[in-house]
């Protein structure tokens, strides 16, 4: 576990340059009615020596947030280049747990878990939609090299002997309430996740004019994706992302052609 002063704070870590100590388990608890705050992953990115952060314990389904929390601390995780996502629910995050059991909580923002919804079994738990919705993430994320994307605020960099793809990400959302997250490799691929209320995207820009690219919906809560749209660069270097279908959230993955 990270020992440090100030939450997310790698730098005052007592393990740090301990032997053995190879990665970070995170405590980061994610709101969803406020765009990520991108300063605990970055610390970890920049400042963590090379040591991959997990999000580890973040907002459990059904004690602090319910089944769109749960889900959208994955995503929101791996594209803020974390490495991994510890999902945890009623009954089985703590079995037969008494702690906060008693109160209604409103941890992020927009869920609301009574007393009652915390009194789940792990049988039940077990069955959770967002237990199978991490499950669309991991293979969603699998199959498209999540490894080699880096956080919106990081430029891509290849190793030697790799195809060299560097880059740094400019995205400009349509509004202030336009929230979501992004990661990308160079300017080749781009991963959004948008889980804001409304539809508007936003517009990826310093990309050279009349690329093509295509650009493919995938549901999280489900796991369909949707067929591909082509879109084409304009003349000053911009690429207008397509609306999301409802006030859902969603996951948009463009990838030039």
């Amino acid at each position: 576990h990270t020992s440090r002063t100030g939450i997310g704070k790698t730098n005052p870590s007592i393990f740090q340059d301990v032997p053995g100590h190879t990665w970070y388990a995170t405590q980061w608890p994610l709101p969803l009615s406020l765009q990520v705050n991108q300063a605990i992953p970055r610390d970890y990115w920049q400042d963590g020596t090379g040591k991959p952060a997990i999000l580890y314990e973040g907002l459990y389904a059904f004690l602090w947030t319910k089944d769109f929390g749960a889900r959208a601390q994955g995503w929101r995780a791996f594209l803020s280049g974390m490495f991994g996502y510890g999902y945890g629910a009623a009954d089985i995050w703590l079995y037969q747990s008494t702690y906060d059991m008693k109160s209604t909580s409103k941890h992020d923002g927009i869920s609301v878990v009574t007393p009652e919804d915390k009194q789940m079994k792990w049988p039940e738990a077990l069955e959770l939609p967002s237990a199978k919705q991490v499950g669309f993430m991991k293979d969603f994320l699998q199959q498209r090299q999540w490894w080699r994307l880096v956080p919106e605020f990081a430029e891509t960099t290849r190793g030697v002997g790799e195809p060299e793809v560097t880059g740094k990400m400019i995205f400009s959302p349509r509004n202030s309430n336009v929230f979501y997250c992004a990661a990308h490799e160079g300017k080749e691929r781009f991963l959004f996740y948008f889980y804001s209320r409304g539809t508007q995207t936003g517009t990826l820009c310093e990309l050279t004019p009349g690329t093509k690219f295509t650009a493919e919906w995938f549901d999280p809560q489900c796991g369909k994706l949707s067929p591909g749209e082509e879109l084409t660069v304009d003349s000053s270097g911009k690429l207008e992302l397509p609306e999301k279908t409802n006030d859902d959230d969603w996951v948009l993955y463009v990838k030039k052609i």
